[in-house]
């Protein structure tokens, strides 16, 4: 794997910063996702039995999970936003592109690989994707 340590060097977060920006992504993601849901509830709730409408709902829900991928791709999320962070492609410093952002996603999920070298998961060297500070 590349080492971007020299390439980025002081412009790491700390666990804090990363333990704040995905707290508050989760929190927003679980606002709008069970809000959403909600609304549907509240409009198709007389017109559709409540199998149908179980299934839109969680199928609402589902589709706010890409939030997360497609964010990345134009480097941050709302949370990296407020504490100031960016995930870039660390070869080129340039947005993630999109692919690259939902394998990244994907085995940030499954947490697959542990941590390598000053903590950064295993998941961001394999997407050769780094989060800095902005």
């Amino acid at each position: 794997m590349v080492d971007y340590e020299a390439k980025y060097e002081g412009r790491f977060p700390s666990q804090k910063q990363i333990l704040l920006a995905t707290l508050i992504d989760l929190i927003l993601f679980n606002i709008v996702g069970i809000g959403l849901g909600k609304a549907v509830h509240e409009i198709f709730e007389s017109s559709m039995d409540r199998y149908t409408l179980g299934k839109l709902t969680f199928g609402i829900y589902c589709l706010c999970v890409l939030y997360f991928p497609i964010c990345t791709s134009f480097a941050q999320t709302i949370g990296q936003k407020i504490v100031g962070l960016k995930i870039l492609d660390g070869p080129t410093g340039k947005n993630l592109p999109l692919p690259r952002a939902v394998f990244r996603w994907f085995l940030a999920i499954f947490s697959i690989g542990g941590y390598g070298m000053r903590n950064v998961p295993k998941f961001d060297e394999w997407a050769k994707a780094v989060l800095v500070k902005k």
